[in-house]
């Protein structure tokens, strides 16, 4: 098989609703030949600050041109 492209995924979600996150999550890991990277904030290391979490996100998630 060949070496598969690697996805790198940020999912809004509020922790609030986490069994909806947790549901994406199984969905992606499940995906035949789909590999990713899970961008998104975890639970055991939240970000409370506005303007950090604007900074890490900039930071992880790749912009166009």
């Amino acid at each position: 098989m060949p070496t598969l492209r690697g996805y790198k995924v940020f999912i809004s979600h509020a922790w609030h609703r986490s069994e909806h996150y947790k549901r994406v999550v199984e969905w992606l890991n499940e995906a035949p030949n789909f590999v990713w990277t899970n961008l998104s904030v975890p639970e055991h290391n939240p970000i409370h600050d506005g303007a950090r979490l604007e900074y890490e996100l900039r930071r992880e998630i790749p912009h166009p041109g």
